[in-house]
């Protein structure tokens, strides 16, 4: 059974319809807002149980009642998912919808529906929807996830309460990570930065071939700038282009932040790129920290152009040949 306490972070949020619940008055109707990846989902379903859970005690689900023991068993008990798998939503599965909730609860007091990717519904599923969200049962409650509420009719988003679920932190992903996988602190940090505070899309990351490869090209690319051998740092260059940016420029980052820690501290056991130890003390052993804080400047500044839709070949010259101007002088 899904819970808020498996799903990190969002306080705020998980207070917010917890105490809706304390209340006894949740509403019969929800639009929860969020990008991929962010959970929107899992919230919906856990504040379903949460609604559904008979127990009069203030903890909820409280994992004892009919609703929860039914849940734990494999059943369904009155929470109803309607979930399309990235297809446009029709009239008739909302038809569907209307015609269950027409029926009386059978186990509970309360029905729960969850409309994954609601803002997939077709214009005619959501005019349908909308003649439900105007006159709901008492024992009815709807809600409905959206990547993108605007795709939503305004009358329906008028009749629901719309809330932004939000992103996580990266010291939340990265703990979500640490206990999810086995993958190494340098993935994880990685992966985390290149998240958007999306957990799924952190996992993605990590689980996707760009991943490695583009990190690996990042190390190389550093090697071969602080070698001075402008001509490959080029070619890989180009060849990282073909990769995720954010993924090669998050590693850029990383591990030029490890030189810079080194340089100052002398302690190995503060890199977050350990396995690259190696690379890092000799560039770090080779140019004074000033040197590197500048480089590493520059290369943000490439990523922060590149994120502004520059030329993605020009920027990443543009950046070598700045960089090739400060190591010139050493």
């Amino acid at each position: 059974m899904m819970t808020f306490q498996d799903i990190p972070g969002r306080q705020v949020l998980k207070e917010r319809l917890a105490g809706e619940i304390r209340e006894k008055h949740p509403g019969h109707a929800y639009i929860f807002e969020g990008p991929d990846g962010c959970g929107k989902k899992d919230f919906a379903v856990a504040f379903a149980h949460m609604i559904l859970c008979m127990s009069e005690s203030g903890s909820k689900p409280c994992g004892k009642c009919r609703h929860c023991v039914n849940i734990k068993a494999g059943g369904n008990g009155e929470l109803y998912i309607i979930e399309e798998s990235g297809k446009a939503i029709s009239v008739s599965a909302i038809r569907e919808l209307q015609d269950n909730i027409a029926l009386l609860p059978v186990c509970n007091d309360k029905k729960a529906y969850v409309i994954v990717d609601g803002d997939n519904m077709t214009v005619q599923a959501q005019n349908c929807i909308l003649k439900t969200l105007e006159e709901p049962p008492e024992y009815a409650h709807i809600i409905i996830t959206a990547s993108n509420s605007d795709n939503l009719i305004d009358t329906l988003k008028s009749r629901a309460v719309l809330l932004h679920v939000g992103i996580n932190s990266i010291a939340e992903i990265k703990e979500y990570l640490y206990n999810a996988t086995d993958r190494t602190e340098a993935e994880i940090s990685l992966a985390a930065q290149c998240s958007s505070g999306s957990i799924g899309k952190a996992m993605e990351i990590l689980e996707s071939r760009e991943f490695g490869e583009g990190r690996e090209l990042a190390v190389d690319f550093i090697t071969g700038i602080l070698e001075k051998n402008f001509r490959e740092a080029h070619g890989i260059a180009d060849r990282a282009i073909k990769y995720g940016m954010d993924i090669f420029f998050a590693a850029v980052s990383g591990i030029m932040r490890d030189m810079i820690v080194f340089g100052t501290t002398g302690n190995v056991n503060l890199l977050i790129n350990m396995d690259k130890k190696d690379i890092i003390i000799n560039g770090a052993s080779r140019y004074p920290g000033n040197v590197l804080a500048r480089i590493a400047f520059i290369s943000e500044q490439a990523a922060v152009n590149i994120g502004y839709n520059a030329s993605k070949k020009q920027t990443m010259d543009a950046m070598i040949v700045k960089i090739t101007e400060e190591l010139t002088k050493w």
